[in-house]
């Protein structure tokens, strides 16, 4: 019997399926044309290999070693049986399999091949079909025998089988090692009986217990116990029978050594003994250690923060001389120059920066300032600051604002943005390619405030678990080597973390290797007051859009007077069109720095006109921002394919409405109005000594009337004006749909659902949105349900009913 313990060290077969290639075939013959047939029946879906003598194939199976030999037996030279006894004498091929295709076909020929190691035994001339599966079964057979000499030895237990005599059939190489079983083997010609030579390297004690185990193992249960060696060792055996087709066949025995185990137990009792007696001593030394390194940390916490703080007032003086500088036109080398020093001085200004929170917070000095704002202006900033750095890397930039977050709220803006930035910053330091989103959506809301979650999702190459576990810890970093790749100093995830703290919020992240990551943040924050419109940064914007003329193309006369009130705020000059049609008209007689140009128009909608403005090579510099109630990905898609440069979602954001009209005029000559003054959109009604809204923090589900104080500046008589055009566009729109129901017209119903959804959301009448939203998306399918349209417009209107209440009430 041929035991692997004889042959430790030997080559286990390589198989294709464990390395992920395709098999290797040795085709063995002098005869060309035998060789041509074969290599045909396997060149389709194995690596084939070929040698026309024996000597050559011996060549072969060293340097590359393959994992089937078709060999033939007559050849000159050395023939077949030559060939296979070189093979099996050496180690490093013992293990290839052997198929010998011949055409001799005696019995005592296929007999001394089997008998010599042959694997199979195949008659000329060859079928391809049988060759085929009987290299597949022994390549299959292989694989098998791989898989389970490597399970043996990738275990970290001495493994032993035994037939039913009790004679061993195969170990691995722990367990040979573990016995001594290499040396008996060499001194052994016959089987082993493997319990009785265990019983010699045990004391009398213990191998009286392993015959004791192995009658208990024959009647099938699995036993164990702990044993001590002649040697001092000890170990844990476990016994299973090993049963085949039902009987009982001999052993399997695994030990495993736990000497060091038992060594460390028992010293860890005698620590134990001892450790009682040094718990009080140091706990008093570690009383005192605890205090002196409290005044230490407090003391350095301190050091740290002063030396931060000091070393802001000279940066600050660098960076606004280099500014100074920069101003004075200086040459192109010294601008050159300048530019380094001021990206060198921010960057350093950074750093300290994180390095004064860091130990403000350290030394609990750093205070929250809260305050109202609005969160879409907070993403603007973001979106504005890092949106060159995506650029410059060909990163898609994109964000999604929750509509309920249109309402201000309150809470220490600053430190909210400064969470934004790090995350976002870090998205697209560690992105390549692909997009990063900046997600903000409401978990739950209630007339007290909203719990948020803020998440930054990217497109890098993702962290495993240990990563993540560093992540968040001062002076950690995923990666160590990122700190000398990226720059930085390790602490802003750290900050995040302990601003969260600060603001009774969470962070974390969601990550898994090869699929990026997504860090969150969330928090509750109470509803805030009303945020001005006319902030200082609201004035850079009056200061960058005064003098522009732009053209608002929209069929709602709601939205046409929203963007005229923000467009007017800040000095520009508002021309208007009801459809695409008459967009054109405007663009053929007059001159205009740019057009908002709403998608869903009669007659012509805006995708056509706009494609009809690219066609026009007098237009080719005009910039056309897309301002739509559909905010999907594939929406913005469509827009930019038919030549639009931008994307405003509506109910439109007042900082982001600004900001991307602000990006596409600001390189653009301001365009003179050649032509009469167009027409403009009728008026309302003007109440007299109109006060303002008495509480503005109203429910959005019915309407926020906040929302129109933002877009008209906390203008009170605009916001009842605007209220009162949306009430008339409300009974109108609704009478409209009132007669689509009757008539089954889906197709209506869905364009005023969507036409309604955008002019509810620009006053902040968030319920009546959610029911437009909910009716266009149901009506686009032929076959929506008219009765459930009905309820929608049904609750439409007794909306409508308590909106108009809450205006009257906000009117006297």
């Amino acid at each position: 019997m041929m035991l692997p313990a004889r042959r430790l060290g030997g080559r286990i077969a390589s198989t294709a399926g464990l390395q992920g290639r395709p098999p290797c075939v040795l085709i063995v013959d002098d005869q060309p044309l035998n060789i041509q047939a074969l290599y045909q029946a396997f060149s389709s879906d194995h690596q084939v290999l070929m040698a026309t003598s024996g000597e050559k194939a011996i060549e072969i199976c060293r340097s590359t070693p393959p994992d089937v030999v078709l060999l033939d037996i007559v050849m000159p030279g050395l023939d077949g049986y030559q060939v296979l006894e070189q093979l099996r004498n050496d180690p490093a091929t013992a293990s290839i399999a052997v198929i010998f295709v011949t055409g001799r076909e005696a019995a005592t020929d296929e007999a001394r091949g089997l008998e010599m190691g042959a694997v199979d035994f195949i008659a000329k001339p060859v079928n391809p079909s049988i060759v085929r599966a009987r290299v597949r079964t022994h390549l299959e057979l292989n694989r098998s025998r791989a898989l389970m000499s490597s399970t043996l030895e990738a275990t970290a237990d001495g493994i032993a089988v035994t037939d039913a005599r009790g004679d061993l059939v195969t170990c691995n190489q722990r367990f040979s090692r573990m016995w001594g079983l290499q040396d008996e083997l060499e001194q052994c010609d016959d089987n082993l009986h493997l319990v009785s030579f265990l019983q010699t390297r045990m004391t009398s004690e213990n191998a009286d217990a392993l015959a004791a185990l192995a009658g208990s193992a024959r009647a099938g249960s699995v036993v164990s116990s702990s044993m001590r060696l002649l040697d001092g060792r000890a170990v844990e055996g476990y016994l299973t029978p090993l049963v085949i087709n039902g009987r009982f066949d001999g052993h399997v025995l695994s030990f495993r050594d736990v000497t060091e185990r038992d060594k460390a137990q028992k010293q860890l009792a005698e620590l134990n003994v001892d450790l009682e007696r040094k718990v009080a001593e140091r706990t008093q030394e570690l009383s005192e250690a605890l205090r002196s390194a409290s005044v230490a940390s407090h003391a350095k916490s301190e050091f740290v923060s002063n030396m931060s703080h000091e070393m802001r007032t000279p940066m600050n003086s660098i960076l606004g001389m280099c500014y100074l500088a920069q101003r004075a036109e200086p040459n192109p080398k010294v601008g050159e120059y300048l530019d380094r020093i001021g990206e060198s001085g921010q960057h350093l200004l950074g750093l300290i920066s994180d390095v004064l929170d860091f130990s403000k917070i350290e030394a609990g000095k750093l205070e929250l300032e809260a305050a109202s704002f609005l969160m879409g202006s907070v993403v603007d900033g973001v979106v504005r600051t890092l949106s060159e750095m995506a650029r410059g890397k060909g990163l898609s930039l994109r964000c999604e604002l929750d509509p309920a977050l249109e309402r201000p709220l309150h809470g220490d803006v600053l430190r909210v943005r400064q969470v934004l930035l790090n995350y976002l910053s870090n998205a697209i330091k560690f992105s390549r390619e692909g997009e990063v989103l900046l997600r903000v959506q409401t978990l739950q809301t209630d007339n007290a405030g909203a719990r948020l979650r803020l998440e930054v999702t990217d497109a890098g190459i993702g962290m495993t678990a240990v990563q993540i576990a560093q992540l968040f810890q001062p002076f950690q970093q995923a990666d160590a080597s990122t700190t000398r790749r990226f720059g930085g100093t390790g602490l802003g995830l750290a900050i995040c973390r302990k601003l969260a703290s600060l603001m009774q919020g969470e962070v974390g992240v969601v990550s898994e290797p090869g699929r990026g990551s997504t860090f969150w943040f969330e928090l509750a924050l109470p509803w805030g007051e009303v945020v001005p419109l006319a902030s200082p940064a609201t004035e850079r914007w009056d200061q960058s859009l005064r003098g522009c003329t732009v053209l608002v193309a929209d069929d709602n006369h709601l939205n046409q007077r929203v963007a005229s009130e923000l467009l007017e705020a800040a000095g520009a000059r508002v021309l208007l069109a009801d459809d695409g049609l008459a967009a054109l008209d405007v663009l053929a007689g007059q001159r205009v720095d740019c057009v908002l140009m709403d998608v869903q128009m009669p007659l012509m909608d805006g995708l056509q006109a706009t494609r009809r403005i690219r066609e026009d090579s007098a237009f080719g510099d005009l910039p056309v921002i897309a301002m739509t109630a559909n905010a999907r990905s594939e929406d913005e898609t469509s827009c930019r394919e038919a030549g639009m440069n931008d994307f405003i979602v509506k109910p439109v954001v007042p900082a982001d409405f600004y900001a991307k009209l602000v990006r596409w005029t600001s390189g653009q000559p301001k365009r003179p109005v050649v032509a009469a003054e167009p027409p403009v959109a009728a008026t309302v009604p003007v109440v007299a000594d109109a006060q303002p809204p008495a509480e503005v923090r109203d429910d959005p589900q019915v309407i926020d009337l906040s929302v129109l104080a933002s877009l008209t500046r906390n203008n009170p008589q605009k916001v009842l004006e605007i209220a009162a055009v949306f009430e008339k566009f409300m009974v109108k729109t609704l009478l409209e749909l009132d007669a689509a129901v009757a008539a089954g017209d889906r197709a209506t119903l869905s364009g005023l659902g969507h036409k309604a959804k955008s002019s509810a959301g620009s006053v902040g009448a968030r319920g009546l949105s959610v029911l437009c939203q909910q009716l266009e998306t149901s009506m686009k399918n032929p076959d929506g349900d008219l009765a459930a349209a009905r309820s929608l417009v049904d609750q439409m209107r007794a909306l409508m009913v308590r909106i108009s209440a809450r205006l009257d009430q906000a009117r006297r």
